[in-house]
């Protein structure tokens, strides 16, 4: 409060208030949102929340994202958009993204029924560009790695260092799904795809809420581009009916909003999960109550269909056919592979149709890179199949043809069932380029029309209804996109007759449908640009030409205006009519033009604004430098203020020389401020301490903002310091050497350890609570399935009587006698900690303890207890029940099931009479289904 008084006093005395004192206080402000965060994660302020994902076309919830909201008055309650944009500028972004997605996997793994959900956790670029980001989302994610997703933004992405890709890579081999979050907010870098493998593109919610007739065919355009690149497409905000069905037409995979679900606590969204499971049951289950088809009957009736289709298409009937080789051998030229084929995938078998460049004929169908494509219903592509997952022990990848890259487009019949692929294969590791993509998306089309005319000319051939009813759905679909886009578009016979024409072209052209179709194109041209445009229509049909051309023209309307246009067009010989017809797409270019103009307009005034910007840059820099005179004179003031504040402040240049030291050296080292001074730091100071600080120092003279806390010893003690060295720079550039501020922590930090410990404690007997011993026995399962021998869960026989009889004070001395007592009836390296109430639990450590060892121990605790008490002049006697969990080998286990499994079996201890203890062990997988129980 004191500085900021200060820097106004300054400002208030030089008649000056500059950018440079805004900056002051912007810092001072995010210092101490920083401060409260620190303190926040200390105190448990953070909560995560949690927005359910859906997918659109099973409408079932396949996941959450989650959102973190702060319980802070001066800060949370502007939002996580606020804080967050602080925070994600500091090292603190680190710990809270660890915390929040360690919170959400405790809380999904918590939650029933919900095993096939993902969790998506958003990552900022300073945290993805760290060291320690990959150990970050491992030890968070625990045994939720595999159903992890990382949400990445495009602005995250633009710096792809060989560290952001080797990092990425590790998590994806580890099972973690990657996001590109934001997408078209940023540079839309399609290449990102492709460059760092993403899984998921979520497209931004400011798409939702484009013009209604526009927002289908634009989230269509994207989500088969996305789709063409091997990812799938998720929508976030969608909040209405109309965006709800929007998202349904376009064929994206997956939403998010409000539509579907607002973000919950953990308490709502186990309700919300609960609701959804009901209604998936109830999904399931036909009117009538008959169940629906099995998954596996499903299966075969698909195999069923899958062998007529190839029976219609006669493929493998017939020997070699000049098409398919013909196109197999295009593939292979126009996308320089080696290995190109056409796969049909029929019972056990894959064959190859046709093949350039491979020497087997067919393989078993459970070993294809063809059915893994068919699967995924959408292009294959493996860069690098030596290092994915799914075929690193393939046998067409250890041994011949050792296939190291793959790309393959599945072949769809009428009915739309995939009965193979066109694929190209490499021994090396491959790009595969957007533009390679579309070729083979290309040839792939070209197969299927020659498969779909065989269906229809075999009798044994698919329902021609169903194939009318498919071609009638695709047509209707082609012309809704026709109709409804903002774009110019006609279809024009070869006698210049208007076809077909959508609403922007009339809008183009002022007219009605009626009256432009009276009127022929070259009509509204001069006798000039009717020529060239006759000739552009005649070249489009000679051999080797594109199929398209651009010209510019000017149009004279009929009611005397003219407008200039650029015209693309294009000759579509695919239709089966008495001509080729045009496809022509207008541009109106006096409408660019004018867009140019005032993007012109707007980029003058923005030249002109940045030259009155400069110029007031300029006036502020005197303004500055008359400032920085006047702050010449309160230099014994700033003296002052150093020398009261207890921190050790200091300027040590780059030649590790002391340059200016506040009076605090004097009171922590006994050394005097100005004797100091000019003096080397290794020359001041204490060896040791020197040493400590060394490596912080080197990183601070490189340019690096560091902060450190070490123990040293000083004047009063060994004491815990935290420093912070801040680089020095001048007009933008580093001077070489540095600030430091160094503050005494140590009481402080003893606060933390103390809080720690009382965390993790029981505080009446000083045992560890519940969850150091749940953490004690992570642990074990974690290091080694080996390294304890047995679970015991004990519970006193009626101690409640105690409490009744002798009040709770004599009872909660009973209980430290008890914790005594156990505690002295095992060994040193095993675990005994108090749960709740009358509960204990140890965890007896070491494979070298047989299953009467064990049951010997439990003897003499039971033995132990039964001898009276003594407490507070009473003899008190007492009986306790014990379960003990025996793990077999290989069984499966997890600390839950573990401390489930003994308080199970105590509980049946005390149905068999109490004062005994009953032995349970979890059997191996392979082992007698029910677990062998004993009672003693």
């Amino acid at each position: 409060m004191f500085m900021r008084r200060l820097i106004a006093t300054l400002a208030a005395g030089s008649g000056v208030y500059h950018s440079a004192l805004a900056r002051a206080a912007h810092f001072v402000l995010g210092a101490k949102l920083l401060r409260a965060a620190r303190r926040g994660l200390l105190r448990g302020e953070f909560r995560v929340v949690y927005q359910p994902i859906f997918d659109v076309g099973t409408s079932a919830c396949v996941g959450v994202e989650t959102l973190v909201r702060w319980r802070n008055e001066t800060f949370g309650g502007e939002g996580p958009d606020y804080f967050i944009v602080h925070l994600e500028r500091t090292s603190l972004i680190g710990p809270l993204t660890r915390f929040v997605l360690r919170q959400a996997s405790i809380d999904i793994r918590q939650t029933p029924d919900v095993d096939h959900w993902h969790v998506s956790v958003n990552i900022c670029a300073r945290h993805l560009t760290s060291k320690r980001f990959v150990d970050d989302i491992r030890q968070a994610a625990g045994t939720m790695l595999d159903r992890t997703v990382l949400e990445i933004t495009e602005r995250s992405c633009t710096a792809r260092t060989p560290q952001v890709r080797a990092a990425l890579r590790s998590l994806k081999q580890d099972g973690v799904l990657l996001s590109l979050d934001d997408f078209g907010t940023g540079f839309s870098n399609l290449d990102l795809l492709g460059d760092l493998d993403f899984d998921l593109v979520k497209v931004d919610r400011r798409f939702l809420v484009t013009d209604d007739e526009n927002r289908p065919v634009f989230l269509k355009a994207v989500a088969t581009l996305v789709h063409a690149l091997g990812a799938k497409v998720v929508a976030e905000g969608v909040e209405t009916v109309e965006q709800h069905r929007s998202v349904e037409q376009s064929g994206i995979d997956l939403a998010q909003g409000y539509r579907y679900g607002m973000p919950m606590t953990i308490e709502q969204l186990r309700e919300f999960a609960s609701v959804e499971r009901m209604q998936r049951q109830l999904v399931a289950t036909q009117q009538n109550a008959t169940p629906v088809v099995s998954e596996d009957t499903a299966s075969a009736a698909d195999e069923r269909y899958r062998e007529s289709a190839i029976d219609a298409t006669r493929l493998l009937e017939s020997g070699a056919e000049e098409v398919l080789d013909r196109i197999t051998r295009i593939a292979a030229r126009a996308l320089k592979m080696p290995i190109a084929a056409v796969s049909v995938l029929h019972e056990h078998t894959q064959t190859f149709k046709a093949s350039v460049g491979l020497d087997i004929q067919s393989t078993p169908r459970h070993i294809a890179f063809c059915q893994r494509a068919l699967d995924l219903d959408r292009l294959l592509v493996v860069r690098d199949a030596s290092a994915h997952p799914d075929f690193t022990a393939n046998p067409l990848v250890t041994g011949a043809p050792q296939v190291r890259f793959y790309a393959g487009i599945p072949l769809r019949t009428l009915s739309g069932i995939a009965i193979g692929t066109l694929c190209v294969m490499d021994r090396v590791p491959r790009r595969f380029s957007f533009e390679q993509r579309e070729i083979l998306m290309d040839l792939g089309r070209m197969i299927e029309h020659e498969l779909r005319l065989r269906e229809l000319e075999a009798p044994s051939g698919l329902p021609i209804q169903q194939t009318i009813e498919r071609l009638k759905n695709q047509h209707a679909l082609y012309f809704d996109t026709f109709y409804q886009t903002p774009v110019a578009i006609a279809h024009i016979g070869r006698d210049w007759t208007w076809r077909r024409m959508n609403a922007a072209c009339l809008r183009l052209f002022g007219s009605s449908r009626e009256s432009l179709t009276r009127t022929k194109l070259p009509e509204l041209l001069d006798e000039t640009e009717r020529n060239a445009l006759q000739q552009a229509v005649n070249d489009l049909g000679k051999p080797y030409h594109a199929g398209s051309t651009v010209m510019e023209i000017t149009l004279r309307l009929p009611d005397g205006r003219q407008k200039g246009a650029r015209v693309q067009i294009a000759l579509q010989r695919e239709r089966q009519v008495r001509d080729d017809e045009l496809l022509f797409v207008f541009h109106d270019t006096h409408a660019e033009q004018q867009e140019k103009s005032a993007r012109d307009a707007r980029e003058a005034e923005l030249q002109q604004a940045a030259q009155s910007a400069s110029e007031d840059l300029r006036k502020s820099y005197g303004q500055l430098a008359e400032t920085a005179h006047q702050l010449v004179t309160t230099r014994v003031d700033l003296r002052a203020i150093a020398d009261n504040l207890p921190v050790l402040v200091a300027y040590v240049d780059s030649e590790r020389r002391f340059r200016f030291a506040n009076s605090t050296y004097r009171d922590w080292f006994g050394l005097d401020s100005e004797a100091i001074l000019g003096r080397l730091t290794h020359e001041v100071l204490d060896p040791d301490y020197v040493a400590s600080v060394e490596p912080y120092v080197r990183r601070a003279l490189a340019g690096e903002r560091v902060e450190y806390e070490i123990s040293a010893a000083i004047k009063t003690g060994r004491r815990v310091l935290r420093g912070l060295l801040v680089p020095s720079h001048i007009h933008g550039r580093s001077a070489g050497g540095y600030y430091l501020l160094v503050q005494d922590v140590t009481e402080r930090q003893a606060l933390i350890d103390r809080l720690r410990d009382l965390a993790f404690h029981d505080a009446l007997t000083g045992l560890p609570n519940r969850r150091a011993f749940l953490s004690k026995l992570d642990t074990a399962l974690r290091e080694s399935r080996d390294s304890f021998a047995a679970v015991m869960f004990i519970d006193l026989d009626g101690f409640k009587a105690v409490n009744d009889t002798y009040g709770h004070l004599s009872g909660d001395n009973v209980l430290v006698e008890v914790a005594a007592r156990i505690r002295h009836c095992v060994r040193n390296s095993d675990v005994v900690a108090r749960l709740a109430g009358d509960e204990f639990t140890v965890l007896l450590s070491g494979s070298g303890l047989e299953e009467h060892s064990v049951a010997g121990i439990a003897q003499v605790i039971l033995q132990t207890l039964s001898q009276p008490m003594r407490i507070d002049g009473a003899v008190i006697q007492l009986s306790a029940s014990i379960g003990v969990l025996v793990p077999g080998a290989g069984a499966p286990l997890s600390s839950e099931v573990l401390l489930k499994a003994a308080d199970d079996a105590m509980y049946r201890a005390k149905q068999a009479g109490k004062g005994r203890f009953v032995l349970h062990e979890i059997p191996a997988p392979d082992t007698a289904p029910q677990a062998a129980a004993s009672a003693r």
